[in-house]
């Protein structure tokens, strides 16, 4: 729920968390005419502190409710174990979500709401559990379809289950690597080649 609450925070405004929705309608040429790098729009535009802060509040009711229920030790090293583990399932789900939509670039109209597909997929499946699975299977889950990264994971770390937090953190640049490079082939060929269709909609 904290994953989902940050998501919401930071990129739930004008579709920066649906990029594919922004790619399929041809919106791209609005950030590309900015004196504004696109990267720094998007960094921004999504931030909405108010409608977006109540899936995050909860987050955090939940996680002081469960750590003060357990016999989990409360320290300054577990919180930023917690933020860590934050940060890095935030990157892997959103940069996840930017590699799916780069399709939007090469078939606009097929893969506008391939955002939303993603963003479904995180939502359904990170709570399944992947203790009782074969390993072939876990490793499935928290590298090519990175469900398993958003709950599951980070969860057995912060539970003491697992001693391997540097999996956590170097998914999480290795996903951030891709998406940039993947991105940016897509912004190319944009450029070069533009968007066969343009609609308005849900621009702000």
């Amino acid at each position: 729920m904290l994953v989902e609450g940050v998501f919401a925070l930071f990129f739930i405004s004008n579709n920066a968390g649906q990029i594919s929705r922004t790619i399929g309608r041809g919106q791209m040429d609005h950030k590309m005419i900015q004196p504004v790098p696109v990267w720094m729009q998007l960094a921004a535009e999504g931030f909405s502190p108010v409608s977006g802060n109540g899936v995050l509040l909860c987050g955090i009711g939940l996680i002081y409710y469960s750590v003060s229920s357990s016999e989990i030790k409360f320290s300054g090293i577990w919180i930023v174990m917690l933020l860590i583990n934050l940060a890095a399932s935030c990157t892997i789900m959103v940069c996840t979500i930017y590699i799916l939509s780069c399709t939007a670039f090469y078939a606009p109209a097929a893969a506008e709401e391939i955002a939303s597909v993603g963003i479904g997929m995180f939502e359904s499946l990170k709570n399944y559990p992947l203790g009782g699975m074969n390993k072939s299977i876990q490793i499935f889950f928290c590298s090519l379809i990175p469900v398993g990264m958003i709950a599951w994971f980070p969860s057995r770390i912060l539970l003491g289950k697992f001693d391997i937090m540097i999996f956590m953190v170097g998914t999480a640049a290795a996903f951030l690597i891709l998406a940039i490079l993947i991105f940016k082939k897509g912004m190319r060929y944009y450029a070069k080649y533009g968007s066969p269709r343009y609609s308005s909609f849900g621009h702000r």
